[in-house]
């Protein structure tokens, strides 16, 4: 009774355990790099500073400082592209640490930047 379906098990949970373990791999991977980026956000936590390939960011240089609209305008134009980057950077730090989708939120910072100018 059901010997004849030895074979097709058998194929069935090879192709199962072959399907798994590809899911391993990427597990590792996915792991492998989210391990790399929380050291460097650790270390960022500890000095104040995000370390890239070919840029360092000083956490806060005018972030921490805004406390409404009044003070975005303070700041000269031609840094406003920092502050653009303090803000996604922010974005980053709270996604990576609460989760959630935070591309829109990407496209909106030099938006909202302008219209805080305008206001």
């Amino acid at each position: 009774m059901g010997d004849a379906t030895f074979e097709a098990r058998c194929q069935l949970l090879k192709e199962q355990y072959e399907q798994l373990d590809e899911q391993k791999k990427q597990i590792e991977n996915t792991m492998e790099r989210l391990q790399y980026k929380i050291s460097k956000y650790e270390n960022a936590i500890k000095t104040g500073v995000l370390t890239g390939t070919n840029r360092r960011i000083k956490y806060n240089m005018y972030l921490e400082k805004i406390n409404g609209p009044e003070d975005v305008k303070k700041i000269k134009i031609d840094e406003l592209p920092v502050l653009a980057q303090e803000i996604r950077d922010a974005l980053l730090v709270r996604a990576s640490k609460h989760g959630g989708h935070f591309g829109p939120n990407f496209g909106m910072v030099e938006a909202t930047i302008a219209f805080t100018l305008c206001i």
